[in-house]
């Protein structure tokens, strides 16, 4: 792990379906930063504290969303992953063509794609365990997922886009086939949860299953998200105009939902063990929030990103802090409010725990945020 004094240089734009090439260094990518920092802000949140009034009949549609679906289907809050593992590939071409400028080669950048892969299954094994899941493997949360893609990924950075697309519709068919051609279906069908070749795979190799249906294999199909991610930065670097650079996208997320849709009678939507239809639709959200802070960015060139701009840039450490002290800043300032519950009681005429965890939670967000802010003001980005 290290701790940088400043942000990494970003890189100039390249002529449009060109593999990677060294660049000179220019300004960052903001409408990167920006959307990198707003799934962080949602990721940190725990559900922005609405989860706590889940009995509440007016909240029960806002929950529902800020919340995985629980097997077919998606929800608002099963895009907060694809988001991740997508900005994850869209700033591999601008980080890594600064490193083409000085001198190393796509070979030579094994090295740190590894140790980079390593340590990211190491943070994702600490976080888990801070959560109370115990010892053992830890590959299914987003840390540990975008160690996989993120090599997969850059097995295919160099290279045109045509032959990316090919590489992500593979994976796509990849996990398809292992999935109707495994022989222990049965009567529950190729996508049923706790009994799928994902599951088979994890109970025969691990000794175990994830709670909640997901499988490790899930990498396999997200994996195409970080793909993704690599193709539209490459886009989005290209000498091509506002508007087509736009239009490529935007054809591409309508294309993407479309298809993802017409197949899921057939191929569910299932974020659980990303299925190749939640793959396609999700990639098709994606680009639609992409599409939304580069337009932004491009029409507004003042617009204040720095809180979210803050928050991206210390993703790790901000992931980590919550999933190892979330609970504990809890306590604290659950402690520190001292008689406030009562009066809130008394004033709500019931109880008053839903609306006290409320509060905290968002008053735990406000600490995450302000130390985020504290940290990027004093230059200061911990990175892997």
């Amino acid at each position: 792990m290290t701790v940088l004094t400043a942000p990494s240089p970003r890189t100039a734009a390249l002529p449009l379906q060109s593999p990677l090439a060294p660049q000179p260094a220019v300004a960052r990518a903001r409408w990167l930063d920006a959307m990198r920092g707003f799934t962080m802000f949602c990721l940190i949140s725990r559900g922005f504290g609405f989860p706590r009034l889940k009995d509440f009949a007016w909240a029960k549609s806002i929950v529902h969303q800020l919340d995985h679906a629980d097997w077919i289907g998606m929800t608002s809050w099963d895009l907060i992953q694809p988001f991740f593992m997508f900005i994850v590939g869209a700033a591999m071409p601008f980080a890594f063509a600064v490193r083409r400028a000085r001198g190393h080669t796509w070979a030579g950048g094994w090295p740190h794609v590894l140790w980079r892969a390593g340590m990211l299954l190491l943070l994702s094994h600490i976080a888990m365990i801070g959560t109370g899941s115990g010892w053992g493997w830890q590959l299914i949360n987003v840390l540990g997922q975008i160690a996989f893609t993120y090599v997969i990924a850059y097995l295919v950075l160099d290279v045109r886009w045509t032959v990316q697309l090919a590489v992500a519709v593979g994976l796509l068919a990849l996990h398809y086939v292992m999935h109707v051609l495994w022989r222990g279906v049965g009567a529950a069908g190729p996508w049923a949860q706790d009994a799928n070749v994902g599951w088979a795979i994890d109970k025969a190799l691990l000794g175990k299953t994830w709670q909640g249906g997901y499988a490790t294999i899930n990498f396999i199909t997200s994996a195409t998200a970080t793909i993704a991610g690599v193709m539209a930065a490459n886009v989005l670097r290209s000498h091509a105009s506002a508007g087509r650079k736009l239009a490529i996208l935007g054809v591409s997320a309508i294309a993407l939902i479309a298809l993802g849709l017409a197949i899921s009678p057939w191929v569910p939507v299932i974020k659980r063990i990303w299925t190749p239809s939640f793959a396609m639709v999700s990639v098709g959200c994606t680009l639609l929030a992409l599409m939304a802070f580069y337009a932004i960015d491009i029409a507004c060139p003042r617009v204040p990103w720095a809180v979210l701009t803050a928050i991206g840039a210390n993703c790790i450490f901000l992931y980590m802090t919550s999933m190892l002290m979330g609970g504990r800043f809890r306590e604290i300032v659950t402690r520190l409010l001292g008689p406030f519950p009562d009066w809130l009681a008394s004033h709500l005429h019931g109880s008053k725990d839903p609306w006290l965890a409320f509060g905290v939670d968002w008053i735990v967000l406000g600490i995450m945020v302000a130390m985020a802010v504290w940290l990027y003001r004093r230059r200061i980005f911990i990175k892997i």
